[in-house]
């Protein structure tokens, strides 16, 4: 029993290790999630021969708010976090697409909720790669062909793709919710299109070919340090990309405002208004409560609309921190990489990374917490498979008379109310 003690403890070290050296081996120009992080630094130049920056004083970075020791101490904090919520946002997604995807867990956003949980587990996936091969290669990684490869085709363009399509699809089901919430008699129905999935793909496919020129601009050549024999690696832009910088330039900031700022803040906006609506209508809900003959699935839904909206709400509040100091970076001539807040940069982007990880943990939370019927379906999916799908006490069999009652149930809250 000490022995199996022990190596669970090695482990979990070894796991916690892995994102510190995750950290410190920040490629040249991106980051383990996909951001571009080069800056607009047009006077930095590289050495053909050696891949040195020329033009660059060092010296100004250490002229900023924050030192490299304080910026080391809040790395090394921050990156024992990561880990655990990687692997905490991996196994709660699952559980999500496989709660939602239930039949009877059917609501107007149940594709959105199933797409959503599918991105962030994609995405928590391949930033859990980048920091696999950051381990394996250690502080050399940044040198090595396969890490800047997929540092630059995956994690700057797959990876930041699939999180920037979250933000789209919250910022969908948020849409089609506050109509539903604002306009209850008009628009409970209301969708988008009645071609859910399909737009869950367009979102994503579109995401892919407006990012491609992040992940394809540059290419990966080799070099050789003077007096030393041993080959590295460096990124190198391509000549189409350096003679049309403008134009690729002009199409990263329209993916950037199209996919995320625009969406975020969005998101942000129709939360606050959809909760003043909500509390407008509460007087009504209350009345259309007591009146119907099933007052109980009137108030689960309405719990599931605020469940969402609480989710929703926190999702793009943990995502606004790494895309506020991008926005600040590209526009500040004193904030980013090379810049004199260069430390200031990094640990707001090491903050922001973490809150991103940290979103894709909360849904779960927030939907086991505040909702009775996410709740009561989980215990029961897993509870089931733990005993051989043998039925909870108090849930309804299925050719028996409580089943009936229960679809009867369902299908009365549909037409009462479908704010979800």
């Amino acid at each position: 029993m000490e022995f199996f003690f022990g190596k669970v403890c090695m482990v979990v070290i070894v796991c916690f290790r892995f994102t510190s050296l995750a950290f410190e081996t920040t490629t040249d120009g991106f980051s383990g999630n996909g951001t571009n992080l080069r800056g607009n630094n047009s006077n930095i130049t590289e050495d053909e021969t050696t891949g040195v920056k020329q033009g660059l004083d060092r010296s100004i970075i250490l002229l900023g708010l924050v030192s490299k020791e304080t910026y080391d101490y809040v790395v090394g904090i921050i990156s024992y976090a990561v880990v655990p919520c990687q692997i905490l946002a991996i196994l709660f997604n699952i559980c999500i697409i496989n709660v939602f995807s239930r039949k009877d867990m059917e609501t107007s956003s149940q594709v959105y909720l199933v797409a959503l949980s599918i991105v962030e587990l994609l995405y928590c996936l391949c930033s859990s790669v980048a920091g696999i091969m950051a381990l394996m290669y250690g502080k050399k990684s940044t040198d090595t062909y396969a890490y800047l490869w997929y540092a630059a085709r995956i994690s700057g363009f797959i990876t930041i793709s699939i999180r920037r399509s979250a933000y789209v699809l919250t910022f969908v089901m948020t849409l089609e919710r506050f109509v539903a919430v604002a306009f209850p008699l008009k628009f409970r129905h209301f969708k988008i299109t009645p071609y859910s999935k399909t737009l869950c793909f367009a979102i994503v496919f579109v995401a892919l070919i407006i990012h491609w020129p992040t992940g394809f601009r540059h290419d990966i050549v080799s070099y050789k340090t003077p007096g030393s024999t041993e080959i590295k690696y460096r990124y190198k832009d391509f000549p189409f990309f350096v003679a049309n910088d403008h134009i690729f330039d002009g199409i990263s900031l329209f993916a950037s405002c199209v996919y995320a700022y625009i969406p975020l803040f969005a998101c942000l906006l129709l939360n606050a208004v959809t909760i003043v609506a909500f509390k407008a209508h509460s007087r009504n809900h209350n009345m259309l409560r007591k009146s119907t003959k099933y007052p109980n699935m009137v108030r689960r839904e309405r719990q599931m609309t605020t469940t969402l909206m609480v989710s929703s709400m926190i999702f793009v509040i943990l995502s606004l921190p790494i895309n506020v100091s991008t926005i600040v970076s590209t526009w500040s001539t004193d904030y980013g990489i090379f810049k004199r807040e260069h430390y200031l940069f990094f640990m707001m982007f090491r903050i922001g990374y973490l809150s991103e990880i940290i979103s894709n943990c909360t849904d779960f939370i927030f939907y086991f917490i505040l909702s009775t019927k996410f709740r009561r379906k989980f215990l029961e999916v897993y509870y089931c498979y733990r005993n051989k799908h043998t039925p909870l006490s108090g849930t309804p069999s299925s050719n028996s008379q409580q089943t009936r009652e229960f679809n009867s149930l369902r299908e009365t809250s549909s037409t009462v109310t479908d704010c979800t």
